[in-house]
């Protein structure tokens, strides 16, 4: 079975956030997906897969930062996430 945890904030995001947030990604996160809306009025898709991570500066006209994660149920800690949005991304 898969948990699944989402973010989203009308407030931009510092780059350096974006970064560590995507670093201190749990192993037990299997897929990530989304788009920051930076402090510097830049966009970056973020993706993970595995322990594949990447984030690229992209086009958008999206208004706020989304984004969607999923893991394994039993291993998944949603509070844990929610902690380093709140750390890294407000």
């Amino acid at each position: 079975h898969y948990s699944t945890w989402s973010f989203q904030s009308e407030a931009a995001v510092t780059p350096e956030g974006i970064r560590k947030f995507v670093a201190a990604l749990p192993a037990s996160v299997i897929r990530a997906k989304g788009i920051a809306r930076l402090t510097d009025g830049s966009h970056q898709l973020l993706q993970v897969v595995g322990q594949r991570r990447s984030l690229d500066k992209i086009e958008s006209e999206q208004v706020s930062t989304k984004i969607v994660t999923i893991g394994l149920s039993r291993h998944f800690d949603a509070h844990e996430l929610q902690g380093l949005a709140d750390n890294l991304l407000r």
